[in-house]
């Protein structure tokens, strides 16, 4: 029970030193939970290319200026950092002529909108959606569930005394949020994972000796005399 404990609230400090990296400057309490979901997506390998619906950019970076400029209304747009190095090498294959179109086509393929919504004075709506797909997941979330909203109300800065349970929320955003709207990774790329690590697990020191049934007795198969 005490390794149990201790495990959790090492994952507490983890989620709170990510917060703690980015020291975001909290505005209104809305913000405390709209950085929550953005830490959510930055930690599973993605990247803001956008605030808005219509806006597709290389990268913002992890905290641009005007994040948070409504409280009633978060908007960020997600690309994954691996599809967006495959997309600028394809784009530089490409000609110069009549491949603009092409060029805004690829950077708007596998992106994620999400959005967080006001809803009146202790809840916020999250939604979020895949490009090119009408699945949209939800999620709401009362803010006193986890915010504490009396230390919110003195200094929404000091993180440490303004989240209840930051493991608990960042848990409950990747599991309903994050990890229903980031691409399934492609079949081939899991064999080629696989192949790799069955490469790894390989002894160098053993030759196959395609006449022997048994080739795990050492150089060239045979056992050893």
């Amino acid at each position: 029970f005490f390794l149990e404990t201790r495990n959790v609230k090492t994952t507490v400090f983890v989620f709170m030193d990510d917060l703690k990296k980015y020291s975001p400057h909290f505005q209104h309490i809305n913000d405390t939970l709209a950085f929550v979901v953005h830490l959510s997506f930055l930690s599973n390998d993605c990247k803001l290319i956008g605030l808005s619906e219509e806006q597709y950019l290389d990268d913002l970076g992890s905290i641009p200026a005007g994040w948070n400029k409504s409280a009633e209304i978060y908007q960020f747009r997600y690309a994954l950092k691996s599809d967006a190095a495959v997309n600028k090498a394809q784009q530089q294959q490409q000609q110069q002529q009549g491949s603009d179109e092409q060029k805004n086509d690829d950077k708007q393929k596998k992106t994620m909108l999400v959005k967080i919504l006001s809803m009146g004075q202790n809840a916020l709506l999250v939604t979020a959606v895949r490009q090119g797909s009408n699945n949209v997941v939800t999620l709401e979330v009362n803010l006193s569930d986890h915010i504490d909203t009396k230390q919110a109300s003195k200094n929404l800065n000091e993180y440490q005394s303004v989240y209840r349970d930051i493991n608990g929320l960042k848990v409950l955003v990747n599991d309903q949020i994050t990890s229903k709207v980031i691409p399934a990774k492609n079949a081939k790329d899991d064999d080629k994972d696989k192949k790799k690590e069955k490469e790894k697990d390989k002894n160098p020191l053993l030759i196959h000796d395609p006449y022997d049934p048994n080739p795990l007795h050492g150089p060239g198969g045979r056992r050893p005399g």
